[in-house]
């Protein structure tokens, strides 16, 4: 496991060929990301540098404010692009194991995680809800 950053949010680039060197600071809040780049030769040096990058995202973290924390069924009710039913629990999985690949949706639940697969002869994208209404009635 990697060992956190002493100095999270500023990085070093060192790019000799094209005479690029310095600091660069990058944070990111709701989607959008506010970066700058501390060039050594125009703070005096690689310290200077690294003390204004420190500086600048200091007042960015003030400016902006700590990062909110999301609630596990924040996480759980986010709609993935990847098999996503937009029921919590149900999602596509498409089979590709045998020659044909199988649409499959699989519903997970609690109390001790358990799973179950079930798979529908018919287009599941035609309708939806009453797809989905049949495969529950199978778990």
């Amino acid at each position: 496991m990697n060992t956190p950053s002493r100095t999270p949010g500023i990085c070093r680039i060192d790019q000799p060929e094209k005479h690029n060197h310095g600091f660069f600071v990058r944070l990111q809040r709701n989607g959008k990301i506010h970066s700058a780049f501390f060039p050594d030769k125009k703070h005096g040096g690689q310290a200077q540098a690294f003390a204004a990058a420190q500086l600048h995202y200091q007042e960015l973290r003030r400016k902006i404010g700590p990062t909110k924390l999301k609630s596990r069924q924040w996480w759980a009710e986010l709609r993935r692009r990847k098999g996503s039913s937009s029921i919590v629990g149900v999602q596509k999985v498409v089979d590709r194991r045998s020659k044909r690949p199988r649409v499959i949706w699989k519903a997970t639940w609690s109390p001790n995680l358990q799973i179950s697969h079930g798979s529908l002869k018919r287009r599941v994208d035609d309708d939806f809800r009453v797809s989905l209404r049949r495969l529950a009635s199978v778990f």
